[in-house]
């Protein structure tokens, strides 16, 4: 039977991690939405709007926005229908289920190393770290916090499956394998950190047992993974904005990986944009040429030392952050986000060489400076992140501080001439699309936003050649079908608009603004049967705002 203090002790350590988390990530709840994802995925999504059937099934059987993630747009639909789009509560769930995370992390470190004191201090880490600001500050991220929640509790079931071989414990870990897969695809890397387990617990990794065991869960790994990679590519979120060739990306890479180990040391400057270089110098292949050579040195120690909790936490930080070291789309060199799974083993790697210090310095003195330093060290990382969290609090001070510890970037500037937009100071906003044109200019989102600028100030003539420019860079653009498609309906020429709706409904069946104006133009042609069809497939969908005001007013009006 265990004695209380038994029973205490790691509840206490429990309560005192979570304790100093909230108190760390609290200005959270202070920040509204950002114009960083959040339009799409909450403020302006039709999908979250409603709990129906209709959504439901939008929800499973199609992927959202490239991605596969079902349980994120129920997530968000639950917070919408209890709160609507107050951010308060948005935010406080990413807190409650970083909080939930950390505390999962704190049982399955103990379990797995049957260490109170490396599982006290990974859980610190964990829960303080500034580099997880990103996953639990941005609304967007739900994503990370919540798939790292069935993750966690699937490594920890898997452990009570290897420790009692009752196959209930298999059946859980396959269930929040596939709950962790359907909240985000970075979830894929489960069964290699499954396989690093047996490693560790010294398994024959290539025993029949082992072999069999892995087999449905790298099934579903790999059906997802190919599954994702197909609705990314078919979404255009796999097209290379940087120009750059892959073998290029490739020894960037290594100096992405940099990255994330010198701001998991020393987290000085932290931004949600950390740009790629858009051309390569001779001083950065030089760079990344001597961090493969710190790579090796590294491997080649580890392999030395023989230290199967090194190896461990080492394989478990490359296991978790390989698919995201080139990461598609947006060139960007690195995103904390990324690092909120792999950290972990970063973290290992920390307390375990805390503990060989510890017994290396055997008297008091020694390990009272041991405990000192960490105790300061994990001081500044609270505080980095009670300040890194208050950056979230509008878009303005997002993309501010990105400009400010990033210097100017293409996307930063995009994104500042968005807000501009969107608060009418539309001057301020053409400088910044101008000067974000002049960085990069073959990034065509940037011209979806200068010609929607120009729209609001009546130049159509400028918004239409903005439009096409983007649809020449990315001909399956979405958006900028759409905005022509409004554009034109508003100079009178409907059969140019008629054509590009069409284009944008192959492309996006479920966008409500496409039926709304595709309607209007019915209407305006005298087609009301047409009219009322897509007037209705709008409303159906989730048409917000006074468009749906309108559109009720037709329907109610029109048809029958």
């Amino acid at each position: 039977m265990k004695t209380g203090k038994q029973y205490i002790g790691p509840v206490y350590q429990a309560t005192i991690i979570l304790l100093l988390t909230f108190i760390a990530y609290s200005p959270v709840l202070n920040n509204g939405f950002t114009n960083w994802d959040d339009p799409l995925y909450v403020t302006e999504n039709p999908l979250i709007r409603t709990f129906n059937f209709h959504h439901f099934q939008l929800w499973f059987t199609q992927p959202f926005q490239g991605l596969y993630q079902p349980l994120i747009l129920a997530s968000l639909a639950i917070d919408y229908s209890f709160h609507g789009l107050n951010p308060y509560y948005f935010h406080l769930t990413n807190l409650i289920l970083h909080l939930a995370n950390t505390l999962l992390v704190f049982i399955f470190i103990r379990k797995l190393f049957k260490n109170r004191i490396s599982a006290l201090l990974v859980a610190l880490l964990f829960g303080l770290h500034p580099i997880h600001v990103e996953s639990v500050a941005w609304i967007t991220e739900r994503k990370d916090v919540l798939y790292t929640f069935f993750f966690l509790i699937a490594l920890i079931f898997y452990l009570n499956f290897r420790q009692s071989e009752k196959r209930k414990y298999y059946a859980l870990t396959m269930l929040f394998f596939i709950l962790a897969l359907i909240s985000k695809v970075s979830a894929v890397v489960l069964p290699l950190l499954l396989i690093l387990i047996d490693y560790y617990h010294g398994r024959k990794l290539f025993g029949r047992k082992v072999i069999i065991e892995k087999i449905p869960l790298l099934i579903l790994a790999l059906l997802f993974g190919l599954g994702n990679i197909y609705f990314h590519r078919d979404f255009g979120s796999l097209a290379n904005y940087s120009n750059l060739s892959i073998p290029m990306r490739l020894l960037l890479a290594s100096k992405g990986l940099m990255y994330y180990l010198y701001k998991t040391i020393w987290p000085n400057t932290l931004a949600v944009y950390n740009p790629l270089p858009l051309s390569i110098s001779t001083a950065i292949i030089v760079e990344c040429l001597i961090h493969f050579l710190v790579y090796v040195t590294a491997i080649i120690l580890l392999l030395k030392l023989k230290s199967r909790i090194l190896i461990f936490g080492a394989l478990f930080f490359l296991e978790a952050i390989l698919f995201f070291l080139i990461p598609p789309g947006e060139p960007v060199l690195a995103s904390e986000r990324y690092a909120y799974v792999s950290s972990i083993g970063l973290f290992v790697i920390i307390a375990y060489l805390m503990y060989k210090m510890r017994q290396m310095l055997k008297n008091s003195a020694g390990q009272f400076l041991i405990y000192t330093v960490f105790t300061i060290w994990l001081g500044f990382l609270g505080l980095k992140t009670h300040n890194q969290a208050k950056v979230w609090k509008s878009s303005f001070s997002l993309w501010d501080h990105v400009i400010e510890v990033r210097g100017e970037s293409f996307l930063a500037l995009l994104q500042r001439g968005n807000i501009y937009t969107e608060v009418g100071e539309y001057e301020k906003a053409i400088n910044d699309y101008s000067r974000s044109i002049e960085i990069h200019p073959a990034y065509y989102k940037t011209y979806d936003q200068f010609g929607h600028v120009q729209l609001l100030r009546g130049n159509y003539d400028a918004s239409i050649k903005a439009y096409t420019k983007s649809l020449e860079l990315n001909p399956d653009g979405e958006y900028a079908h759409l905005s022509l498609g409004f554009t034109y309906r508003q100079t009178g020429d409907l059969e140019l608009a008629m054509n590009h709706l069409n284009k944008a409904l192959r492309l996006n069946p479920v966008n409500p603004e496409i039926y709304y104006n595709r309607g209007k133009i019915y209407l305006e042609q005298g087609q009301n049967e047409n009219a009322c069809a897509d007037f209705r497939n709008a409303l159906k969908i989730g048409l917000t705002g006074k468009n749906q005001l309108e559109t009720l007013d037709f329907v109610n009006s029109l048809c029958k």
